[in-house]
């Protein structure tokens, strides 16, 4: 039986430690020809694990790799990327010496058998959601056909088509409703549009007006130096000082 190794080992890649993991795994059943033993190789998915199997021989520059499905070794080109391969003929119970057969980590979710094992989904966000959903919708429904049944002055099951009426009709005035306030929403924007450009327009005017005034201003004060400029010539004078009556004929 194929028994992979725990998530993020390998196998071992030297003597001493495959002494250890094989006294540790202890592959009592010895029978077979050839013998039952201790195997430390990759299966066919990449996932290294132990078994006890029989050593057979494998060809220079290839590695032994358990087959799932057919519980026996098969031969796979060795990566020399990832480390020594084989320049030789070796026996499977060997393969510790050449760590480009063994050099796989054992990664999560890979079961014996061969299939990936699914990641578990966990439906519970999605369960709570739909039923708060559907609880919601309830609940807003029984409000609906209490109103409706309380406005319709009817009750019992009798007066259903009354209570579906009423639920239609409530809906319709509650699209108009929101309708309404969408166009009353837009007629206060435009209203305060207006306001906005009335309000420019005044302060343009108060401002032209206030120009206008200075310009006023700035003219009469020009009139009134050049009157005081005319007044404060003194007239002409005669020899005493005083202003002739007439002048010589």
């Amino acid at each position: 039986m194929f028994v992979p190794v725990e998530i993020g080992e390998t196998c071992p890649l030297n003597e001493t430690e495959w002494m250890k993991r094989k006294a540790l795994f202890n592959c009592t059943d010895t029978s077979g020809n050839p013998p039952k033993e201790y195997h430390c190789v990759t299966n066919n998915l990449e996932v290294p694990g132990e078994v006890c199997m029989g050593s057979g021989w494998v060809q220079p520059n290839y590695c032994p790799v358990f087959n799932l499905n057919a519980k026996g070794f098969d031969a796979v080109p060795c990566d020399p990327q990832r480390g020594i391969c084989s320049s030789q003929q070796f026996q499977t119970r060997d393969v510790f010496k050449y760590p480009g057969c063994l050099n796989f980590t054992r990664q999560p979710d890979v079961v014996q058998n061969g299939d990936m094992k699914p990641e578990p989904t966990n439906f519970l966000p999605l369960i709570v959601g739909v039923g708060v959903a559907v609880a919601t919708l309830v609940v807003i429904g029984i409000c609906c056909v209490w109103y409706c049944k309380r406005k319709s002055g009817g009750s019992g099951w009798l007066d259903l088509s009354r209570v579906i009426d009423c639920f239609i009709s409530t809906s319709k005035n509650k699209n108009r409703s929101s309708l309404g306030h969408k166009q009353k929403a837009g007629e206060y924007e435009n209203g305060m549009k207006e306001i906005i450009a009335m309000k420019k327009k005044r302060l343009e005017l108060e401002e032209r007006k206030v120009k206008a005034l200075e310009r006023i201003a700035s003219a009469l004060e020009g009139h009134q130096e050049q009157s005081y400029t005319e007044l404060s010539v003194p007239p002409s004078t005669g020899e005493d000082g005083y202003c002739p009556l007439s002048m010589p004929l």
